[in-house]
């Protein structure tokens, strides 16, 4: 029997549930195994209770099995033993045939005839179930029937005498390529989708086996050259040696610097994710060397610097024959600069295309709602033939009644200059206090970050961050991919406009300051206000600052305090209480302000020494954190 070799299409929470004996393999095998999914950023439920026989699967197991992608099951010899990992097992099978949810058993030296006819252990255990007072004997059938079909699906076999070391790697390796799907445009609505991507694979002219071809897509933000991009690389990417796609223009993600995306390219092109360097220049010498015979597909998204093009794939003869580059951006000069010859430019969608991809968001059909025509044409006519905006207004719409609808377009059509700004600040007008809280503090600090670091930050703020979130993703204000944040950078900047306007003229009393020079102004004119929520100094270059020790002073309602890249004069005498977030790696001195009491903060990421000077409850909390974050249960540290 074959294995189910699609991964669930439903919500994932856990890339792998592990499903094991105890007493077997807990301390060894499981362990290990764990800890090498861990190593390679796979998100893996292993439930660490002790249990006895008898005990009955409860919800959260039910839940975790349900919303993992793959279940992994230890058949070791005493599995059978255990009604607990049998009635697991069921819950799996379950999955396995509902969900289409892909399960990989692993035969951990025991035979896998043993398994699938009950013999040997097996059949030990199966006799010892049937014959123990008041069980039922029909689920005792459904356990063999189910170990039966477990032990006939494509499994690994660890036989005695094997380096089981070099078999978890391995295995490791193989879970990896499976839960990294290349799919990327599956969930996504893309109108026209069908004759774009024809248009872009003729310019793309995949026959061609001998030229290493260029393309450009180019167009405004928000227009859709990321939904277009993903869409073509989902259409093609199975006829490459190995593909890669990046999004080269994060600013705000730390991990977007020349030397991680040269790392990040060749480790997703040779599936090789101990792939490392020390400097661009040896980066760009070894993609080079390593994918000069390979035939490989790579989108450089959303390019803002001919930097990034020249490091990453600046000549075609790095790459084999047959090759194609992609790259998106805003700027069409870029590509003269890179020249670029093919490109593409993505236009504004028509009257028709904006009304079928609006009504998609409002109304979850191609068409509006019967009383709804109207009011349809006139937020059409609002967003100009935007995707982003038609998206952002549709989502903001959805199953609102129809003054609501014409109290937002009114609002928006009063406006004598509307634009698109206009359209998506609709949807902030309309958040409670709390989700608009939320909104910044992404918009402003979070953006790209994990979602359980920043959420442990947000529910320390009493923000509500699991419903505010949720609602923030409806209104497609927010996306989460990859259990990371994300925002539009249009939505971005309206977040940050949103800011700058409550306090235009007056940088020391607006709520969030994220620029390096604005707040390297505010410290050094010691102009800080109790207005200020949230501080990120991170410049581009260290800097050295030279400002009081009481600079903090003033801001008694700071919650964020993000330091890097930056050397101050004096350490801080005064650090506010109402901190949630002390992220400050190299703080200029070796222990705390003797009167802050930091009992409100919920995630630290400093030197360990900081606490030593700290009352014990205070200690013992971040020792918490620390244990919490090693062992994957919270992402305290980005």
């Amino acid at each position: 029997m074959e294995n189910h070799g699609a991964v669930s299409e439903t919500k994932c929470t856990f890339d792998v549930f592990l499903s094991f004996r105890g007493e077997d393999t807990r301390h060894t095998f499981t362990c290990k195994l764990y800890d090498a999914l861990w190593l390679k950023g796979i998100d893996t439920f292993m439930d660490n209770k002790e249990l006895k026989n008898g005990d009955k699967i409860g919800p959260t197991l039910h839940k975790a099995i349900e919303e993992a992608r793959i279940s992994v099951v230890v058949l070791s010899e005493n599995y059978a033993d255990s009604s607990w990992c049998l009635d697991e097992l069921v819950k799996i099978h379950e999955c396995m045939e509902s969900k289409n949810q892909l399960v990989w058993p692993i035969f951990y030296k025991v035979n896998p005839s043993d398994v699938r006819h009950q013999k040997g252990s097996y059949g030990v255990a199966m006799t010892k179930h049937e014959t123990s007072p008041g069980i039922d004997l029909e689920k005792v059938h459904k356990w063999r029937s189910t170990l039966n079909e477990i032990a006939n699906l494509k499994g690994k076999y660890l036989e005695e005498g094997r380096d089981e070391s070099k078999f978890i790697d391995d295995l490791a390796t193989d879970i990896f390529k499976i839960v990294s799907s290349k799919d990327l445009s599956r969930e996504m609505f893309i109108v026209g989708r069908e004759y774009r991507v024809k248009e872009l694979k003729l310019l793309l002219d995949l026959e061609s086996r001998d030229i290493t071809c260029l393309l450009g897509i180019h167009g405004t933000g928000g227009i859709g050259k990321t939904t277009l991009a993903k869409a073509l690389y989902d259409s093609i990417y199975k006829q490459f040696d190995g593909t890669s796609f990046l999004n080269v223009g994060e600013t705000s993600n730390p991990k977007t610097d020349l030397k991680h995306l040269q790392e990040k390219l060749l480790s997703e092109i040779l599936e090789d994710d101990k792939i490392h360097w020390r400097n661009i220049e040896e980066g760009t010498a070894k993609i080079e060397r390593r994918l000069g015979f390979k035939r490989v597909l790579i989108v450089l998204d959303n390019v803002d610097d001919i930097k990034q093009l020249n490091n990453l794939a600046g000549k075609c003869a790095w790459f084999g024959p047959g090759s194609r580059i992609i790259i998106t951006t805003r700027d069409k000069h870029l590509l003269d600069l890179g020249e670029v010859e093919k490109r593409y430019e993505v236009k504004m969608l028509d009257e028709k295309e904006s009304l079928e991809l609006f009504c998609h968001y409002a109304f979850r059909k191609s068409c509006p709602e019967s009383n709804y025509k109207d009011l349809s044409n006139r937020a059409m006519s609002c967003c100009k033939g935007l995707p982003l905006a038609l998206e952002v207004l549709g989502s903001h719409l959805f199953k609102k009644n129809v003054d609501v609808w014409k109290d937002a377009l009114d609002r928006y059509e009063k406006s004598p200059h509307g634009n698109v700004q206009k359209v998506l600040r609709i949807s902030y007008d309309s958040l409670f206090r709390h989700e608009k809280s939320i909104f910044l503090d992404v918009a402003c600090f979070f953006k790209g970050q994990r979602l359980d670091y920043v959420k442990t930050v947000l529910d320390a703020s009493d923000f509500s961050s699991g419903d505010g979130i949720t609602t923030l993703v409806n209104k497609s204000l927010l996306t989460v991919d990859y259990d990371c944040l994300w925002m539009h950078d249009l939505i971005q900047d309206m977040g940050r406009e949103i800011v700058k306007e409550k306090a235009y003229n007056k940088i020391g009393e607006r709520s969030r300051l994220w620029h390096h020079e604005d707040v390297l102004q505010v410290l050094e004119d010691d102009n800080g206000s109790s207005e200020i929520e949230g501080i990120m100094l991170d410049p581009p270059h260290r800097k050295e600052i030279n400002c009081i020790d009481t600079v903090f002073e003033k801001m008694k309602n700071l919650r964020i305090l993000i330091v890097r890249n930056t050397s101050f004069s004096h350490e801080p005498r005064y650090l506010p209480k109402n901190l949630r977030l002390l992220d400050w790696k190299n703080y200029p001195s070796k222990s705390l302000p003797s009167e802050f009491n930091p009992t409100k903060i919920s995630a630290f990421n400093g030197s360990p020494q900081l606490l030593l000077e700290k009352p014990f409850q205070v200690q013992l909390l971040f020792i918490f954190h620390d244990f919490m974050k090693r062992f994957k249960l919270l992402d305290l540290i980005t």
